[in-house]
């Protein structure tokens, strides 16, 4: 295998790897970049495939209107930093602007724009959005960013959170975003961290290799790689971890999942009762309420150190065109 970033050879890195979240049948390898870094899902979800598969195994047919309107963030900025759910990319954003967030989803992403006091346009293949956009009054594409949506407007920002690494072709993905650009427009993308302290950590049972949705697996390297390629220019790389994803971590370590399985940990129910649902293991459950118990004392401190280092779970990265 060539890297598609930079064309050096590619070795296996991970085998045997599956689907633990949401038991979709399988088994994947992932592949790195001797040079870069940049890693790759074998086989990878054609394009052709992702919007059925999505629609079968995702789980945003289980959400419905109320859950996405009490989904809206209206933190302020600090405690967002504190949480770590400053890792979306369309909090970046200045007001009165157009923004078109790619990979829109339910709409959330939408009413927090329009709450910013900015105007959202959505992108999103899994069929069941559109149903939603409906509902609450949006403007989303059903399909990518390829099919070139709403063809007569340019965009002060293209925001796309956790996203490229679901993208069979990144280069052209950011290529046709950067066709969508005003000429001083932001490109501000937010995706997994390869480089980060628990992928060196967990292995493989990192939470973020999350096969086969993720088919593309960046480090800072590669992401370089990418933006020189795309021509674009970095203004901004940085890396913030949600305390919640480190929960999460917690819990898949001590509940792994068999392949073709579907893990009750993933539901939308567990995530947001995290403190309260049930596990086999007693001893799960004791490190669990301590974890909880701890976690403005531990975790929150040590994330925020994490992340200034540059080794936390999520990189958010903003480019210019040069």
């Amino acid at each position: 295998m060539k890297c598609a970033l930079c064309g050096s050879k590619m070795d296996p890195w991970l085998v045997k790897m599956f689907d633990d979240r949401y038991g979709a049948r399988g088994y994947y390898d992932i592949f790195r970049c001797s040079k870069c870094g940049f890693g790759r899902t074998e086989p990878p979800l054609k394009k052709n495939e992702i919007s059925s598969f999505y629609k079968k195994y995702y789980p945003l047919g289980k959400t419905n209107l109320i859950e996405i309107k009490k989904s809206v963030d209206s933190k302020n900025n600090f405690i967002k930093w504190l949480t770590g759910t400053n890792n979306i990319a369309h909090l970046y954003i200045t007001r009165n602007s157009k923004v078109l967030d790619v990979g829109s989803a339910s709409g959330v992403s939408l009413l927090e724009i329009k709450a910013l006091g900015s105007e959202g346009f959505g992108v999103e293949p899994d069929p069941t959005a559109q149903f939603f956009a409906e509902k609450l009054g949006l403007k989303v594409h059903g399909g990518f960013i390829s099919d070139n949506p709403f063809p007569n407007i340019t965009f002060d920002f293209v925001t796309a959170s956790q996203v490229i690494e679901h993208e069979p072709d990144p280069l052209k993905f950011l290529l046709d975003i950067k066709k969508k650009l005003k000429s001083n427009g932001k490109i501000i993308l937010t995706f997994p961290n390869t480089d980060s302290l628990n992928r060196k950590l967990f292995g493989k049972r990192w939470i973020h290799w999350h096969v086969p949705y993720h088919i593309n697996h960046f480090s800072k390297k590669s992401v370089v790689k990418l933006a020189k390629k795309s021509k674009l220019e970095i203004i901004e790389f940085k890396t913030i971890t949600p305390n919640l994803w480190t929960l999460l971590q917690i819990r898949c370590l001590f509940n792994p999942t068999q392949m073709g399985k579907n893990s009750n940990i993933w539901s939308s129910k567990t995530i947001r009762h995290i403190t309260k649902t049930q596990s086999i293991s007693k001893i799960f459950n004791l490190i669990i309420y301590f974890v909880n118990k701890l976690a403005p004392f531990v975790i929150l401190p040590t994330n925020r150190i994490i992340d200034a280092l540059g080794c936390g779970e999520s990189v958010l990265v903003e480019f210019k065109i040069r």
